[in-house]
């Protein structure tokens, strides 16, 4: 039976899970956005992808020097982000993410399918920053339904849920005017036949 060197098996152990770290990285990597910013790279993107309607999600922002790749740490008070979905916008509260030099993240749950934007803006060692982060190019994914992904069968999310209950409402209003209306016609109607029979 052949002999494997215990060392030789460590090496190899580390060797393979250095690669599937690397085929991860580079996975989430290719789902954002990589921009230089003077002297720096900027990394942008979801923090979960595919990014979906309803679910808890995040600003995936990464920050590295352009020259030698290493990790720029301690931004989250010089740089702000904000996220922008049409014409509204929300600051999101930057926080370094734990065991992940230069990568930093904020919560989001977005509420509506479509393209966001990441506004990052700040300095950084005397670089300003002010840049834009547009899904809509791209290079990082948009929030899709989640109707997409359910099974066996799809479950209406909250706003799916508002604009029923917001329907219903006006259904039951609708019913209620109608029903009035015909009261008042009845009414009427009896007030029409007395007067004819006193008439007569």
């Amino acid at each position: 039976m052949l002999s494997i060197d215990p060392r030789v098996r460590r090496i190899s152990v580390i060797l393979m899970l250095t690669f599937l770290l690397t085929l991860t990285l580079l996975g989430t990597a290719l789902a954002h956005e990589h921009r230089d910013v003077g002297p720096f790279t900027f990394i942008v993107g979801w923090r979960e992808e595919p990014a979906l309607v309803e679910q808890p999600n995040g600003l995936d922002l990464r920050v590295m020097t352009t020259a030698d790749a290493q990790p720029v740490s301690g931004l989250e008070q010089a740089l702000k982000a904000d996220v922008i979905y049409g014409d509204k916008s929300m600051p999101l509260e930057l926080r370094p993410r734990f065991g992940q030099p230069g990568a930093y993240t904020a919560d989001i749950i977005p509420t509506r399918p479509g393209s966001y934007i990441f506004q990052i803006t700040g300095e950084i060692s005397g670089t300003q920053i002010a840049e834009r982060f547009n899904s809509a190019d791209g290079k990082f994914g948009d929030v899709d339904p989640v109707a997409a992904l359910q099974f066996p069968e799809p479950v209406s999310v909250a706003s799916d849920l508002e604009g029923q209950a917001v329907a219903a409402t006006q259904a039951a209003d609708s019913a209620r005017l109608f029903g009035l209306i015909g009261l008042v016609a009845g009414v009427l109607g009896v007030i029409v036949g007395g007067v004819a029979l006193v008439r007569r």
